[in-house]
């Protein structure tokens, strides 16, 4: 018995020494099993930081150069320094921003809704407004009250900054979907926040800590102290830093990486209940082990061996798997696919099916390629994705450091649908590619954009193409109008002088140069016409106007050119209120040039009919006119009529090749009639003629003073004793206008430029001359700055002496900028005899009075 029990109790003993020799073991083996696991955990949270880290730090600097391109060629398209809220809304909904907002120089800021606030203290405005791009964060915002991460930069209207233009991202949105972070279906804390602490955004596993992240990493019972000075210490020196901490769940990992700009950190957690999981199952070997003691002690062992190695792979592997998935994220948007070229297999990730159910969701790389090539529809496009997913040809592709492939091709799904191929390169191994992260994106859209806009530019393109062969050949019709006339002006020029002798040969060539001159000055002045409404310059000067004056002028004006073409010419009145208000120069420069082409266009021997009716009583002042220009000359043919308004179109026959002409008439006519409101209709016939309505809506005035009561007889005026200062840079117009002057009894003083007409008149003295001719263009100083500086003298008389300009610039404009100048006339160039003594006088008569 003694021996029995003895033996019993030292198998007990012997038990209870293997028990405890196997409790010393488990207990080694669960510490270091737990260190093995933290340390772990800490390794996947620090590389998930880092790659997050990077992820982020790609995004911020892609979407700084977003805004600073969008400000670039938003400024390019400004017209004025202003942004108004429909450019924000539209640069919001083509832009990937929140908001786009702008704030202008003086620090107002608008949003695209039309609010306001003040943002002159706001970093963005500062930075910006010293032409730096750069990111900043906006805690409450003023109109929405949100918090703002904000990409600046400074907007530039031709070279100045005019104010900061602003892309926003929603902090609790935009940064949140980059902060999104599970382990093992855990959520992890994760957020982002600025040196001293603020947090700026952070995903649904931060929302139970404090505004301010230092606060609560500074916690020693959590983190202990030495972990609290090294955190604190990362944020002051900006280090990568990683921690650890205590929970009721258990141990966590934690680190903080810092961003490259701005000088923000992100904080990121492994969950302390995922590390008390895997560590709780990978000891549950060690349980079984206990309850079987000595028994199971050999095989427990080798369980746990095997068991954890297996373990650790697995655990190794899933979390390989979704850095993967975390690095990939931000370039996928369908579905995508984690591709093993080494094994040659591809698995769709995240529980994503294959679009069209024809193949499994993992397998061999060979039949995704061909089941990804079945989706093509476009044989153009099938050798393209062949050759793109080929193995051998993504590993080139991928040489050099490339991380990513892009290919578009047309798909099975319909007739416009557009897919975008793209490839990530995860995994290197050895320098070569191993795995990669396929993905699909619908592009249609985009692809009908960009169809669209290539139409716009074609259609453009064309436009010009148009616009110059139009131009081009105006220019070779200009250079045989032009030439026409300047070779009959410099033939009879030559045989005047040839002929000099004999007075009456002389007295017809100068005629017919003048004539010819006559003709020249038409075509330049439509061709300048036809310049000034395309580019907006005419505008109407409604003004009260006798008709039956204006009527009275056309036959004045085309009854001997008429007589003399061998034309009957006729005019037919028939008004009962013949006061109206209109734009009578408008008028007449459409009677002009239809009465110009009916006669240029009618043989000898035909007729011209002028006429104008009121169709109707006025109602609400208001009265229809109808004026009608026809002919019985040459006409027009169908073909000509249906393009016969476009600038520098002529018909070209053989009737009407020999008529000079630039093929503006029509076209000014038909703008001036538009500007006026008015309509136009045209019938005519190859041989039959031309009749030309036109019909405008005038209000009538009863003012019975505006008919001319006669005008000043020129013949009577005498300028004997009149002293004028000649102010002309050209020799030969001087030459020229000395002559007309001295003709009319002026006696004339010449002054080659402007800063010899201000010391002529300040050496001459009060009263010495009476009046001023003013070339405008001249070298040095030009008319309108010399007439200033005349206006300037303290000498009140000489200041105030009449001055008149003479410029080939005859244009409405021009008479109010030499008005502005503070000149009394205007006289065009080439010189009208006539218009310019009736100028002289009247300027000289109002110097009288």
């Amino acid at each position: 018995m003694n021996e029995t029990r003895k033996m019993k109790v030292g198998q007990i003993v012997w038990i209870a020494v293997v028990v405890g020799i196997v409790a010393v073991l488990l207990l080694i083996f669960s510490a270091q099993n737990k260190n093995r696991i933290i340390n772990q955990n800490a390794n996947y949270v620090q590389d998930n930081a880092i790659q997050t880290t990077n992820q982020i730090n790609d995004v911020m600097s892609r979407t700084q150069e977003d805004i600073r391109m969008m400000a670039y060629l938003f400024g390019e398209t400004l017209d004025e320094p202003e942004v108004s809220t429909e450019d924000l809304k539209n640069l919001t909904e083509r832009s990937h921003f929140d908001y786009v907002r702008f704030t202008d120089k003086n620090g107002i800021n608008y949003a695209a809704d039309g609010r306001t606030n003040d943002a002159s203290d706001r970093e963005y405005f500062r930075e910006g407004m010293t032409g730096k791009t750069g990111i900043s964060v906006t805690w409450k915002s003023r109109i929405t009250e949100e918090t703002l991460v904000n990409f600046y930069t400074p907007l530039e209207y031709n070279g100045e900054i005019i104010g900061v233009l602003r892309g926003v991202y929603l902090a609790d949105k935009r940064m949140r979907e980059l902060l999104s972070t599970t382990f093992f279906g855990e959520e992890a804390i994760a957020l982002m926040c600025t040196s001293d602490g603020m947090m700026i955004a952070g995903n649904d596993g931060a929302k139970s800590l404090p505004r301010n992240i230092r606060e609560y990493l500074s916690n020693e019972e959590l983190f202990g102290e030495e972990c609290a000075k090294s955190i604190e210490s990362a944020f002051k020196t900006g280090r990568n830093t990683g921690f650890t901490f205590n929970t009721e769940d258990g141990t966590g990992s934690g680190y903080i990486s810092r961003l490259d700009d701005p000088d923000w950190f992100l904080v990121q957690t492994f969950p302390s209940k995922v590390t008390t999981r895997m560590y709780k199952s990978a000891n549950s070997a060690g349980v079984i082990l206990e309850v079987s003691l000595i028994v199971l002690f050999a095989v427990y062992l080798v369980i746990v061996v095997m068991r954890n190695r297996r373990r650790n792979k697995l655990l190794i592997d899933e979390n390989r798997d979704m850095s993967y998935v975390i690095h990939g994220i931000p370039k996928l948007y369908d579905r995508f696919v984690l591709i093993d070229l080494e094994e040659n297999t591809y698995r769709y990730m995240m529980g994503e099916k294959p679009e069209y159910g024809m193949i499994f969701k993992e397998g061999s790389y060979d039949e995704f390629k061909r089941y990804t090539l079945n989706t093509v529809r476009e044989e153009a496009d099938m050798e393209s994705v062949e050759a793109f997913m080929d193995p051998d040809e993504i590993r080139r592709s991928f040489e050099n450091g490339v991380h990513d492939l892009m290919l578009d091709y047309r798909s099975i799904d319909g007739i416009s649908d557009w897919r975008r191929i793209y490839l990530v390169c995860l995994e290197r191994r050895k320098g070569n590619p191993s795995k990669i992260l396929f993905a699909k994106q619908n592009i249609t859209e985009t692809k009908k954009r960009e169809t669209a806009e290539q139409d716009v530019l074609k259609e453009a393109k064309q436009a010009a193409e148009a616009s110059n062969n139009a131009k081009t050949k105006f220019l070779f019709n200009m250079s045989h109008d032009i030439r026409t006339p300047m070779n009959a002006i410099i033939g009879f020029a030559n045989m005047a002088q040839k002929h000099a002798a004999d007075t009456d040969s002389v007295k017809e060539y100068i005629s017919k140069i003048q004539k010819s001159s006559d003709v020249l000055l038409k075509i330049i002045n439509n061709i300048l016409d036809m310049a000034r409404i395309e580019s907006g310059k005419t505008e109407l000067k409604l003004v009260p106007v006798d008709l039956l004056h204006e009527i009275e002028g056309m036959e004045d004006m085309f009854a001997e050119s008429m007589e003399q073409a061998g034309l009957q010419f006729s005019t037919d009145v028939d008004i009962r209120d013949a006061q109206v208000i209109c734009d009578n120069l408008k008028i007449t420069q459409i009677c002009i040039n239809l009465l110009s082409n009916a006669q240029k266009f009618t043989p000898e021997g035909g007729t011209v009919a002028f006429s104008l009716k009121q169709l109707d009583a006025p109602q609400n002042g208001i009265a229809t006119y109808e004026f009608c220009v026809k002919d019985n000359g040459i006409g027009m043919n169908e073909e000509f009529m249906e393009h016969m308004f476009k600038p520098f179109e002529r018909e070209h026959t053989a009737t009407v090749s020999g008529i000079q002409g630039a093929g503006l008439g029509l076209s000014i006519v038909k703008n001036l009639v538009e500007m006026m409101d008015g309509e136009i209709t045209v019938d005519s016939s190859p041989g039959k003629g031309t009749e030309i309505i036109m019909r405008f809506e005038f209000s009538v005035t009863s003012d019975d003073t505006l008919r001319p009561q006669g005008s000043d007889d020129l013949a009577e005026v005498d300028f004997t004793g009149n002293r004028v200062l000649l102010v002309e840079d050209n020799e030969l117009n001087r030459e020229i206008a000395c002559e007309i002057l001295k003709e009319d009894g002026f006696e004339v003083e010449e002054a080659h430029d402007g800063y010899a007409a201000v010391r002529m008149l300040k050496d001459a003295g009060k009263g010495y001359y009476d009046i001023v001719l003013m070339d405008i263009q001249m070298p040095g100083i030009d008319g309108y700055e010399t007439t200033r500086l005349i206006r300037a003298f303290d000498n009140p008389d000489i200041a105030g002496i009449p001055i008149i300009a003479t410029t080939a610039n005859a244009f409405e404009e021009d008479r109010k900028a030499a008005q502005a100048a503070g000149m009394d006339g205007h006289i065009g160039k080439p010189i009208d005899v006539k218009q310019m003594k009736r100028t002289i006088a009247e300027v000289l008569k109002a110097k009288v009075q």
